[in-house]
C-alpha cells in the first residue's frame, strides 16, 4: 500500500505570498487581472512583471472602473475576476463595483495592499487597517467574504476560502487585503499546495429530481404556462457534458424542449439574449423596457391569463420585475428556480421552490421532455403564440422605433445599432452615467 503523497509544487518553500497567490490564480484560469498600480502592491505588481506572458495586468483609469470592468470580463468570459488596488483611496474606490458583483452573482476576487505591518498604527501614508478605515471589516460588510492575509502561514486558509465563496454557487464576491511585508514573506511551514481547483472546492451541484419532476408536471397540466429566463443562466445555457461522454448543447437541447411544448420563453434585461430572440417562442425581455408580447401573452389579451410560470435563475428584483408588477403572479402555480435559497419566494409567494443549479435543473427537465408526448393544449398554445407575434408590434412605439427624424429618437438609435451589429452575436457595454 503506497504512502500518500502530499501535492506539493516544486521547491514551494521557496515562494514567497505574492508568488503562491499567482499559483492560485493561475490554478483558476484567470489571464487578466484589473486594477491601477500602487505602492500597496508593489511586490505583486514585481511578480506580475515577471509573469506577462501568463497575467495581463489591465491599468485602469479608476479603481471603481477596474471593479466594473472585472464584472464585465467575468459576464463574458464566465471566468474568475480579479482586481488588485492599492490601499486606502484605491482600496475603498473599488468597493463599489465590488458590491455591485456581491449583488449580481458574478465572481469575484478583490486583492487590496495595505501598509507593511510593522508600520500598523504609526500614521503610514494610506493606511487602511488602523488608519479609521478597518478595510477588512469595511468589505466584511459588502461582500462575501473579507479577510486581512496577517501572516505567510494562513495565506492558504485563507485564500482558498475566499476562492471557495466566490466560485460557489451562486457565484459571489470575496475580498482579501494584503500588507506589502506579508506578501514578500515565505511560509514558515510546510504546506500542501494543491494542483487543480478540485483539491480545494467541491463541486456544488444541488440536484432536486422529484421537485423537477413536479414543476415539469405543473407545466404539462396548465394551458398557457410560461417560462422566466433570469441572468442566473448566464453560464447555464452554453455546451456541457450531460452523460456517457456525450456532448450536448444545452441550449439546443432547451429549445427543442420548449419547440415541442409550445411554452414560452421570456427574459429578465440582465437575461437579455440569453434565449435567443428570434427563436418562435421567445416573447423576449420583460422588466425594464419589456417587450410588449410578454404582456400580451400573460394577460392573454384579455381573456385567458398565463397559468403557470416558472422562473429560473431570477432573483425577481426591481428592474426585472417592473417594481414587482403583479401581472407576473400566474392563475395557478409560481415555480421559481434558484441556486441561492434566500432569494426563493423573496418577492412573490411560491407553489414550488426548488434550490437548484439552473443548468442541472434544465437538464432534467428536457431529460422528461423527451420521455413525453404533447398533449391537447400544445397546438392552440402555439397558434396564440403566433396570433401575438403577427398582429402585434413587439414595441411600445413602433413608429418611434422606424423614425428618421432629427434629432435622433432613442428607440431608432436602437434600430440603427442593432442592424449595425454582427448577426452571431456580440457584447455591448454602456455607462449607467
Amino acid at each position: 500500500m503506497s504512502a500518500f503523497k502530499p501535492l506539493y509544487f516544486e521547491s514551494l518553500e521557496d515562494k514567497n505570498v505574492a508568488q503562491i497567490i499567482l499559483e492560485y490564480l493561475k490554478l483558476e484560469g484567470v489571464t487578466h487581472i484589473f486594477g491601477i498600480p500602487g505602492g500597496g502592491l508593489k511586490q505583486l505588481l514585481q511578480e506580475l512583471r515577471l509573469q506577462d506572458k501568463t497575467f495581463n495586468y489591465v491599468i485602469c483609469r479608476q479603481e471603481s472602473g477596474a471593479a466594473y470592468m472585472a464584472d464585465g470580463y467575468h459576464r463574458v468570459t464566465g471566468k474568475l475576476a480579479v482586481v488588485m488596488v492599492t490601499s486606502g483611496p484605491g482600496a475603498t474606490n473599488a468597493l463599489s463595483g465590488s458590491m455591485n458583483a456581491q449583488a449580481d452573482h458574478s465572481a469575484m476576487l478583490i486583492i487590496t495592499g495595505e501598509v507593511p505591518e510593522e508600520f500598523v498604527g504609526m500614521g503610514y501614508l494610506q493606511e487602511g487597517i488602523a488608519g479609521g478605515l478597518k478595510m477588512d471589516a469595511l468589505y466584511r460588510n459588502a461582500v462575501q467574504y473579507s479577510q486581512l492575509i496577517s501572516s505567510a502561514d494562513n495565506l492558504h486558509t485563507l485564500i482558498s476560502q475566499a476562492l471557495r465563496d466566490a466560485m460557489g454557487l451562486p457565484r459571489r464576491a470575496a475580498h482579501l487585503s494584503l500588507p506589502n511585508s506579508v506578501s514578500a514573506s515565505v511560509p514558515t511551514k510546510a504546506v500542501a499546495m494543491p494542483k487543480s481547483p478540485e483539491n480545494y472546492r467541491a463541486p456544488q451541484i444541488p440536484r432536486s429530481p422529484d421537485q423537477v419532476e413536479q414543476a415539469f408536471d405543473m407545466l404539462m397540466k396548465a394551458k398557457r404556462p410560461l417560462i422566466f429566463l433570469g441572468n442566473g443562466n448566464r453560464f447555464t445555457l452554453q455546451n456541457t457534458d450531460i452523460a456517457a461522454g456525450k456532448h450536448i448543447d444545452r441550449l439546443d437541447r432547451f429549445k427543442e424542449f420548449v419547440t415541442k411544448f409550445a411554452i414560452p420563453v421570456m427574459t429578465t434585461p440582465d437575461g437579455k439574449g440569453l434565449f435567443p430572440e428570434s427563436h418562435p417562442m421567445s416573447l423576449r425581455t420583460f422588466g425594464l423596457a419589456s417587450c410588449e408580447w410578454s404582456f400580451l401573452y400573460m394577460n392573454g389579451e384579455g381573456k385567458q391569463k398565463h397559468d403557470a410560470l416558472m422562473v429560473i435563475g431570477s432573483t425577481l428584483g426591481e428592474l426585472a420585475t417592473r417594481k414587482w408588477d403583479p401581472i407576473l403572479v400566474p392563475d395557478g402555480p409560481l415555480i421559481q428556480v434558484d441556486a441561492d435559497h434566500a432569494v426563493i419566494g423573496r418577492a412573490f409567494p411560491f407553489e414550488l421552490g426548488i434550490v437548484s443549479d439552473s443548468g442541472v435543473a434544465i437538464d432534467h427537465l428536457c431529460e422528461l421532455g423527451e420521455k413525453t408526448e404533447p398533449n391537447e393544449h400544445v397546438e392552440p398554445r402555439r397558434e396564440f403564440i403566433e396570433h401575438i407575434q403577427e398582429n402585434h408590434s413587439a414595441y411600445l412605439h413602433p413608429e418611434k422605433r422606424d423614425s428618421n427624424d432629427v434629432p435622433i429618437l432613442p428607440q431608432a438609435m436602437s434600430r440603427i445599432v442593432n442592424d449595425a451589429l454582427p448577426k452571431d452575436g456580440c457584447h455591448i457595454f454602456i455607462d449607467g452615467g
